[in-house]
């Protein structure tokens, strides 16, 4: 796909996307990512072990970091129940790889970020046109 676009000069350019076409994203090398992210030491777990595929993925295993009534405590031997769902999938450090998530989605361009709200860019229909359009269809 990638040597398609190249082929033809395409890019992805777009104004505003959902949050849902933001989760459905690959994970691995995202186009809002800084590309030296990635080091196949640290990331080889997430992709093989986690099997993290889209940034949907990469939010639930970092998901454990940012509850509040979460009892993750940031140690390999950790005994949550997030971290215990993923030694049973053989990871050495749980709280590593979620670690690695947070910094992934954190470093993420604000364009193609999950976590952040978008900038108002006066481009959504206010609540007021989009009843005249519905109206209109009418």
């Amino acid at each position: 796909l990638l040597q398609t676009a190249k082929k033809h000069s395409l890019t992805f350019a777009s104004r505003k996307l959902s949050k849902a076409l933001k989760r459905q994203m690959p994970a691995w090398f995202h186009i809002g990512v800084p590309p030296k992210l990635y080091h196949k030491n640290k990331t080889n777990c997430l992709y093989i072990k986690h099997k993290v595929i889209y940034m949907r993925d990469l939010i639930q295993t970092c998901r454990r970091l940012n509850r509040l009534d979460s009892r993750h405590i940031p140690n390999p031997d950790c005994a949550c129940s997030g971290c215990k769902h993923d030694r049973t999938l053989s990871c050495p450090n749980p709280h590593q790889c979620a670690s690695l998530a947070h910094d992934i989605t954190g470093l993420t361009d604000d364009k193609y970020n999950i976590i952040l709200h978008p900038k108002k860019d006066n481009l959504t229909l206010t609540h007021r046109r989009l009843e005249k359009n519905n109206r209109a269809k009418i």
